[in-house]
């Protein structure tokens, strides 16, 4: 029958993607069949794996998120982080604040904002975004990362322009 076809043919990505984990067509190939058994949240967990991989993929994940923003309200998220992807930051906002807006109290959408804040170079405001995932969320090692690393970030910031004044002080 052909869902078992099309369960043969997932295991035979996964396999693949064992070995080749940066493989685009077999990623793409295995969020269509999640798809098409209406496994939503696995095509997302997907589609967030391929754009760690390959940021050009970011176009056409952002059709697919728009095609399963209405079933599962994760697909957001993903978006935000493909729009980010696809360099459009404004967008990526957009899709954080309207997670906060749904339920403040939602850390992924304040990692996301923490991300999007990192790639502007806004360090502070980043710190600041990871500090409330982790008040929302103290036990998530990956917030943990993330806060260190946009802490850092901004201290290296700030011994640069320390720095910058340093320099430019003539006394």
């Amino acid at each position: 029958s052909q869902p078992d076809l099309l369960d043969a043919a997932l295991d035979c990505c996964r396999k693949i993607l064992e070995h080749y984990p940066q493989q685009f067509l077999a990623r793409q190939f295995l969020i269509e069949g999640y798809l098409k058994l209406e496994k939503t949240r696995e095509a997302l967990q997907e589609c967030l794996t391929l754009l760690a991989f390959y940021k050009e993929g970011a176009e056409w994940v952002i059709g697919k998120c728009r095609e399963m923003i209405k079933k599962e309200p994760f697909a957001r998220e993903v978006l935000g982080y493909a729009y980010l992807s696809h360099g459009d930051p404004s967008r990526a906002t957009l899709e954080a604040e309207t997670l906060l807006a749904q339920d403040r109290n939602h850390s992924p959408a304040y990692v996301l904002l923490g991300e999007i804040f990192l790639t502007q170079r806004l360090s502070r405001k980043a710190v600041e975004a990871f500090h409330k995932a982790l008040e929302l969320d103290p036990n998530s090692r990956l917030i943990h990362a993330r806060y260190a690393g946009a802490r850092e970030k901004e201290l290296e910031l700030e011994a640069e322009s320390i720095k910058k004044r340093l320099a430019e002080d003539k006394w």
